[in-house]
């Protein structure tokens, strides 16, 4: 309901080098989710899931798996995960 919350309680809980992992697939239940999630591909959902890092703050730079490929080629649909670091 509040992710940006709820990444900065993770990252407040978390030692300093600790990972905080967020993985997900194309499987969702429409009725538990945000309407952007439903219109929206994987790389944008990676995109989304990052910003949630950023705007917690105290975290190195999002990482993201697997490598999507260039646009215009067919995105993978599997698990995809994004991730960070507690900085400090």
């Amino acid at each position: 309901v509040r992710p940006v919350e709820l990444f900065g309680e993770v990252q407040r809980v978390l030692k300093p080098g600790g990972v905080f992992l967020v993985s997900f697939t194309r499987g969702c239940y429409p009725g538990k989710t945000i309407a952007f999630w439903l219109a929206t591909r994987p790389r944008q959902r990676q995109l989304l899931v990052g910003r949630y890092f950023a705007a917690s703050g105290g975290w190195e730079e999002a990482q993201v798996a697997p490598a999507l490929p260039p646009p215009g080629q067919p995105e993978l649909d599997g698990l995809h995960a994004v991730w960070a670091s507690k900085t400090g």
